[in-house]
């Protein structure tokens, strides 16, 4: 049988990474308790303030049930 799964994208600012650091590990513990595993983590550059403002972008994927 083939699996099947669902994806969730998690955007985060750097001023807010700077400001979550702590319940950033909380955050993810959650997930991964929910079932959720991340596949990836990349910066990505927002298309806000003429594309200067940076934000970590967090792939997430569980199996589909």
């Amino acid at each position: 049988m083939i699996k099947k799964w669902e994806y969730k994208i998690v955007d985060m600012g750097t001023s807010q990474i700077r400001t979550l650091m702590k319940s950033l590990d909380k955050r993810m513990t959650e997930l991964g308790e929910q079932g959720w595993e991340l596949v990836c983590a990349v910066p990505v550059r927002s298309a806000l303030l003429g594309g200067n403002k940076f934000e970590q972008r967090y792939v997430f994927k569980r199996e589909l049930k």
